[in-house]
C-alpha cells in the first residue's frame, strides 16, 4: 500500500470526520435528552405523519432494527405512537413529541452553527452537499 496514506483513504477520513461531528451533535442534543438520530426520527414523525419504519429507515440511512429500537424509546417517553395493521407499522408525533421539535430544531442550528465556525459556513454547505451527493451515488 504504497503510496496509500490515511489522508488519500476515504474510509479513514469519513470515519475520523463521523466522529468528531457525532462527538458535536451528541453535545448539541444532550439538552433533548436524546440521541441526535433518534431526535431527528422523532421530527420526521412530526413531519410526515403516519411514516412508516421503512421510510424513516431509507431517510435516516438508518437499519431498520434501529429505527425500532430508537422508536420504541419514543414510544416509551410519550414521544410517539405507533399504529400497525399487520406487517405495517405508522408512527405519528404525540403533543409531547410535537412540543420537543422545537428543543431539537435549537440543537440542529447549534450544531450547524458550530461545525459551520470550525469550517466556514460555505465549506460546510459545500461538503454537506459533497456527502449527500456521494451517498447517494454508493447506493
Amino acid at each position: 500500500m504504497k503510496g496509500h496514506t490515511s489522508k488519500k483513504c476515504l474510509y479513514a477520513a469519513s470515519m475520523s470526520f463521523a466522529r468528531q461531528i457525532s462527538k458535536l451533535a451528541e453535545e448539541c442534543f444532550t439538552s433533548t435528552g436524546m440521541h441526535p438520530s433518534q431526535a431527528f426520527l422523532l421530527v420526521l414523525a412530526a413531519d410526515e405523519p403516519g411514516i412508516s419504519p421503512t421510510r424513516a429507515a431509507e431517510l435516516l440511512s438508518l437499519a431498520p432494527s434501529t429505527i425500532t429500537r430508537f422508536a420504541d424509546g419514543l414510544e416509551r417517553k410519550g414521544y410517539i405512537t405507533r399504529n400497525r395493521n399487520g406487517k405495517t407499522a405508522e408512527m405519528f408525533a404525540t403533543n409531547n413529541g410535537l412540543a420537543l421539535t422545537a428543543k431539537i430544531s435549537k440543537a440542529s442550528q447549534d450544531l450547524y452553527e458550530m461545525y459551520s465556525e470550525k469550517l466556514g459556513m460555505e465549506e460546510a454547505d459545500k461538503l454537506a452537499e459533497l456527502i449527500n451527493d456521494a451517498a447517494e451515488k454508493m447506493r
